[in-house]
């Protein structure tokens, strides 16, 4: 099966398609519009392509991929976006290591969140945990891309 989809820019759909990233972005217009696969007799899928269960936020998502959060890194600062079914607050405990020590939040009840990890340093491996989700220990690395 070959999906197109007319009129998006696949910048517009993926996280990185140039680096054969092709998770789903914040955004995307295919975020929130699959069908439940489930109780298909002979699909019966209950998780994405990496055994992430489906669905994340309350609707399926289209593709192999569940979107569960997106790391946008910056030069010392990286920027962790999720979404819930459900509005709620937004907290991402994150460190050096998987015991964190720093913590990022808001009070906003959102189903759209977005929280901003600052005094970051680069080429340094992050890990963080987005604070009541069941994704558990996950890491990102901010990377100096050297001028010329």
């Amino acid at each position: 099966m070959v999906l197109i989809f007319t009129g998006y820019a696949s910048t517009t759909i993926f996280a990185n398609p140039a680096h054969n990233d092709f998770r789903l972005k914040v955004g995307s217009p295919l975020l929130a519009h699959g069908a439940n696969l489930t109780a298909d007799p002979v699909l019966a899928i209950n998780s994405d392509y990496i055994n992430q269960p489906r669905p994340a936020a309350g609707a399926w998502d289209i593709g192999a991929d569940e979107f569960y959060f997106q790391v946008i890194p910056g030069a010392t600062t990286a920027t962790v976006i999720w979404q819930t079914a459900s509005p709620s607050t937004s907290e991402v405990d994150y460190g050096l290591t998987s015991g964190y020590g720093l913590a990022s939040s808001s009070a906003a009840s959102v189903t759209l969140h977005t929280i901003n990890l600052k005094g970051l340093t680069a080429n340094t491996i992050y890990h963080f945990q987005i604070v009541g989700s069941t994704n558990g220990d996950a890491i990102f690395q901010l990377w100096m891309i050297p001028r010329r």
